[in-house]
């Protein structure tokens, strides 16, 4: 049984070998060495070498370098053709890139030059701005913590709403608000449980290697594994967090949840 960075590991080579690397990644670990010891490996693949220190197409961002200038130089660069296949940046911690400097880096991480990869190291990608995150393909390498969804009663509300989601029925959705508004007090395990199954979902579509062991059987994951593009997932995550942090700050539930569900309604296109 291999473990989460073996299988991130795995991924990462497969679409080396076949051409398929993305162009912005996100490595999140609450052990951040683990992450950059990732970045290494997979850079040093992409760039043939053993020392990347030589390599003028590699740079590393360190934590203290992280400002705007700093930003504004890498927009400037990563136009400029590399002197081989392709460029690195790798921000090396990005707990210092601050809101302004997200949105002067967006635009380049929107529409990234053909031959550019950016990784981008964090112990918590939900300091990332929603915009940042849903451009990037999120690696979490910390062994995942399951288990609320022994749960019935949350497994299968959780379920329904995917349901609805691909259905896109209206009038389920809002008899589905109604039904929910019942769990008030379950609604930390709920959003958990959708947030949960989103990444499986997203997982399964990477690989069903990927999925946590007991999931590998979950015929409902494999059934709707289609169903969802990248995109919807993430911007689903993506609402579902944004819900949790209103919750948190005391904000009106049914007005949160509500809101919530109608977005993620109009995910799908």
């Amino acid at each position: 049984n291999m473990n989460k960075y073996e299988q991130i590991k795995d991924i990462l080579l497969d679409e080396y070998e076949s051409y398929r690397l993305k162009h912005a990644y996100i490595f999140e670990s609450s052990n951040i060495d683990k992450a950059i010891e990732m970045a290494d490996f997979i850079s040093k693949k992409i760039m043939d070498t053993d020392d990347l220190s030589r390599i003028s197409d590699y740079k590393s961002i360190e934590k203290e370098d992280m400002n705007i200038a700093t930003i504004r130089d890498i927009i400037k660069d990563c136009v400029i053709k590399p002197y081989k296949e392709k460029k690195i940046y790798v921000f090396k911690d990005c707990s210092k890139f601050t809101i302004p400097m997200q949105n002067a880096f967006l635009k380049t991480l929107e529409e990234p030059p053909q031959d550019v990869i950016f990784i981008l190291i964090t112990q918590n990608a939900s300091s990332l701005l929603d915009t940042m995150r849903s451009r990037c393909i999120r690696y979490f390498f910390d062994e995942d913590v399951v288990d609320i969804s022994e749960r019935e009663d949350i497994v299968m509300i959780t379920r329904k709403l995917f349901d609805i989601i691909i259905e896109k029925d209206k009038l389920k959705m809002i008899q589905y608000m109604e039904d929910i508004k019942k769990f008030k007090t379950d609604i930390d395990d709920i959003l958990t449980s959708i947030l949960e199954n989103t990444r499986n979902i997203m997982l399964a579509k990477e690989s069903i290697k990927l999925l946590p062991d007991e999931h590998k059987q979950n015929k409902y994951i494999h059934d709707i594994i289609g169903k969802f593009t990248y995109y919807e997932l993430l911007t689903m995550i993506d609402l579902a967090e944004q819900a949790r942090r209103k919750l948190n700050s005391n904000c009106n539930f049914n007005m949160t949840i509500e809101t919530m569900l109608f977005k993620m309604m109009e995910v799908r296109v």
